[in-house]
């Protein structure tokens, strides 16, 4: 439709898309990795190697949604104490959302504290007192890559653009 004829008032995909972005809302964001922030995720998988059912290293991080899916796959829940089952299902519907192939995707994030975390721990947590930042993700059946760039405000190791 010729944009004298398109109705006033409505907006294109492209805007809401970009507004969407704008405002922090995120309609989709796969991404082959799982982030070592989720303790939730974190908690099953290791309930789930305390019990034998996955046998990875569940001490290595970030770890791979695609690998997770093929160790829970085809695992048997006879004799599995209820919680573990529950976990194991957890595990399964998020690892197949998670470890879709993705073309293309990007994330915009912006976060301050008042007081930054000096010492690093699994959370995602600011480094700085300001901070901004895109990603861009890939992958495919045999590949996978992702492109960060974060801007720091008045950063405490002087390096206000990071890689």
């Amino acid at each position: 439709m010729p944009p004298s004829e398109r109705p006033h008032g409505l907006l294109s995909p492209l805007t809401m898309l970009l507004l969407a972005l704008a405002l922090g809302v995120q309609p989709l964001y796969a991404d082959p990795w799982i982030p070592a922030g989720d303790v939730a995720m974190r908690s099953d998988l290791q309930l789930l190697a305390d019990y034998g059912v996955i046998r990875e290293p569940s001490q290595t991080w970030p770890r791979s949604w695609p690998e997770v899916a093929r160790a829970v796959v085809d695992v048997r829940v006879d004799g599995l104490p209820d919680y573990v089952v529950v976990a194991l299902a957890r595990v399964r519907a998020a690892a197949d959302v998670a470890s879709r192939p993705t073309p293309l995707a990007a994330r915009v994030a912006v976060a301050g504290a008042l007081h930054p975390t000096r010492l690093r721990t699994f959370e995602d947590s600011p480094r700085e007192n300001a901070q901004a930042g895109i990603s861009v993700t890939s992958f495919g059946d045999n590949y996978s890559a992702r492109l960060s760039v974060t801007g720091a405000l008045d950063p405490s190791d002087g390096q206000q653009i990071r890689l």
